[in-house]
């Protein structure tokens, strides 16, 4: 298994459009993500040396691509809880009234003011939690390039993407 970028891309051993991706290594921890080790080469050819070379040496870098991909092995949860927040308020209130000189005329009018309050209010929560499920009952290196193919549709178009 392996993906293909055809459009040009740079890495540190030059420009390429024949790009080379596989996932090498993969970890999947309990704190809800899935990290796959990539290895990216200029060409096909560089990733299938024969018995005895070692391809190590043909790799590429590519900071665009990156070398790991993280998947995250979650769910999005959301309740609602009670908490304390301060909120506005209105009050009439009774004030004298000025005349040119800002002085009180004796005469009282109403106006309206807004304050704070703290009170208890509903309050929406989203938290993430890890759920391992996602990836229970297939193959992982499947998943991981499911994964990795949508970031790479992401940078470069679907178009630009092969299986190998």
């Amino acid at each position: 298994m392996a993906l293909k970028i055809t459009t040009q891309i740079g890495t540190n051993r030059g420009l390429t459009s024949e790009a080379y991706i596989r996932i090498f290594r993969y970890e999947v921890s309990k704190l809800g993500f899935m990290n796959c080790w990539l290895q990216v080469y200029q060409t096909e050819a560089d990733a299938n040396q024969p018995a005895g070379e070692t391809p190590i040496y043909k790799e590429s870098v590519s900071l665009e691509i990156g070398s790991t991909c993280k998947i995250p092995l979650v769910d999005t949860l959301t309740r609602t809880v009670k908490k304390q927040q301060l909120v506005d308020y209105e009050e009439t209130i009774k004030v004298p009234v000025l005349d040119e000189n800002r002085q009180p005329t004796g005469q009282l009018e109403n106006k309206i003011v807004t304050r704070k309050r703290p009170m208890e209010v509903d309050v929406e929560e989203t938290y993430e939690v890890p759920n391992l499920s996602l990836i229970e009952g297939q193959d992982i290196f499947e998943y991981g390039y499911t994964k990795l193919k949508e970031k790479l549709v992401t940078l470069y178009g679907a178009e630009n993407i092969v299986d190998c």
